[in-house]
């Protein structure tokens, strides 16, 4: 070792999570130390929902040349240029990066140590040349496409989402192994620029979501003609001239499915591996490091957020959540206040079209608690902006639905939307659930008319609208009617 650093907080990690620690803790003066081996801002900036969703406008825009005869529009078949699509992904990312690079932190007085970090002790870490023995270490290092364990995988190229956003062609026929969150967004992307889609899930499809909006969305993607075959196993892939052949097995039967290219999108595993976990007495599995409530480990120094914490791992990394957990940490950090997760309050969103968002507690989860929840629901078509705009297949208008959880009192325990903006709309919900706001506040938002924003006024309207069957009630308003 050359140089040994004694900051108050080491960061381990430069992704979404491990920025938001760096730049909170050193906004108030704290000396810091951040560790990353990779690229700054993480899988989110330079593999995840930011080229996604450069793909995705893509995929959009296509859509609506391809399908906009509602409109009055002749429809035309765009000329996809993928390399001209991947330059503009390159650039996004490029436009992003200096909000959470190293000169940034660097003006903010972070110091920023490149290369692979390893505990050697209980209270210190090497990284490269320097040794770093701190008061508090900020585990951060994300997660990593899992590559599942099939035959004949190895003799064929197989794209990942670290990957998939370098093709310089678009797939003639793509076969999207895993019918994760990721992967429906990108089967979706890749079906409206031209591609041929078939993905294949060994489990049930978004077995974690609603029901009835997986099935909502089931049936658009389906509309759009992208085959979705669910509890289903790839036996073996196999070279086929150009592309590839993959043997596939439901029940007793067997069939074989040949595409051009292969997407593996069938999960995520927690980064725990080189870290010297065991050095530091931080107890871990396969699913992660395994945390308390308020994020810290078995070692009392030492705190894991994001996805590589035990059981955070939203199929395809969640940055909102490992900033949220940030926050958490760093009041305990600075603070010393006692914070705590609270399931259920950061929004979960899909974004396809119809895109899902759900955020608090659903159906299943109110019953475990043994509530007797009320629900409400409304439609988007029975609002105007729905009606005149362009729904998913190019048929209008824009459908979907939004649901409420509502307790007894009138308390708001959940809400979730599939439709148009979803991921854009459960926001108020989310503060009214972390503010324990009543439904009867969210029925006196004004919204503006036009919009999609109508649909939640509407379903929270509708709590009054029961109330108004209450015989107590009627009698009042009987009885106010005779005092004139």
């Amino acid at each position: 070792m050359t140089e040994t650093l004694t900051p108050d907080i080491c960061i381990i990690g430069g992704g979404a999570g491990g920025f938001a620690v760096a730049a909170g803790a050193a906004a108030f003066g704290v000396a810091v130390v951040l560790i990353e081996k990779g690229e700054m801002g993480g899988d989110d900036l330079n593999y995840g929902s930011v080229p996604a969703q450069v793909l995705r406008n893509a995929g959009s825009a296509a859509h609506v040349m391809t399908s906009a005869q509602d409109l009055g529009l002749a429809p035309v078949q765009p000329a996809v240029d993928m390399a001209a699509l991947q330059q503009r992904i390159r650039a996004t990312i490029a436009g992003l990066a200096p909000a959470v690079s190293e000169a940034r932190l660097t003006a903010m007085n972070v110091r920023v140590v490149r290369a692979a970090a390893r505990f050697v002790s209980s209270k210190a870490v090497d990284a490269g040349d320097v040794r770093i023995e701190a008061r508090r270490f900020v585990i951060a290092t994300g997660s990593s496409p899992t590559v599942p364990k099939i035959a004949g995988l190895e003799y064929v190229r197989a794209l990942t989402n670290e990957t998939v956003f370098d093709l310089r062609e678009l797939p003639q026929r793509l076969i999207i192994a895993g019918a994760s969150r990721h992967g429906l967004e990108l089967a979706q992307a890749f079906r409206r620029l031209g591609s041929e889609v078939i993905v294949l899930d060994a489990r049930t499809v978004l077995s974690d979501m609603d029901p009835e909006f997986v099935d909502h969305l089931l049936g658009a993607l389906t509309r759009e003609g992208i085959e979705i075959r669910q509890n289903v196993k790839i036996e073996r892939i196999e070279p086929d001239g150009k592309g590839i052949r993959a043997i596939v097995a439901s029940g007793a039967q067997t069939d074989t499915v040949v595409g051009s290219h292969l997407l593996i999108t069938a999960g995520r595993s927690a980064n725990v591996h080189n870290l010297g976990l065991e050095q530091a007495g931080i107890a871990f599995g396969p699913d992660g490091i395994k945390v308390r409530a308020n994020l810290r480990t078995s070692n009392r120094r030492v705190y894991a957020i994001g996805d590589v914490a035990q059981n955070n791992i939203l199929q395809d990394g969640s940055a909102q959540a490992a900033q949220y957990q940030a926050g958490l940490v760093l009041r305990s950090l600075l603070f010393r206040q006692s914070a705590a997760v609270v399931p259920g309050l950061v929004p979960q969103a899909l974004y396809t079209d119809p895109e899902i968002a759900v955020v608090g507690q659903q159906d299943d989860g109110a019953g475990k608690l043994g509530l007797k929840t009320m629900v409400y629901r409304w439609p988007f078509a029975e609002t105007e902006k729905a009606r005149a705009a362009l729904g998913p297949g190019g048929h209008g208008p824009a459908n979907g639905h939004i649901k409420v959880i509502v307790a007894p009192n009138g308390q708001i325990l959940g809400a979730g939307i599939v439709g148009p903006q979803a991921s854009e709309l459960i926001a108020p919900w989310q503060l009214a659930i972390a503010k324990k706001l009543k439904i009867g506040d969210m029925a006196d938002l004004i919204v503006p008319h036009p919009s999609f924003s109508e649909v939640s006024r509407r379903a929270s309207l509708m709590y009054y609208s029961v109330k108004l069957h209450s015989s107590l009630l009627q009698s009042v308003i009987g009885l106010l009617r005779k005092l004139g």
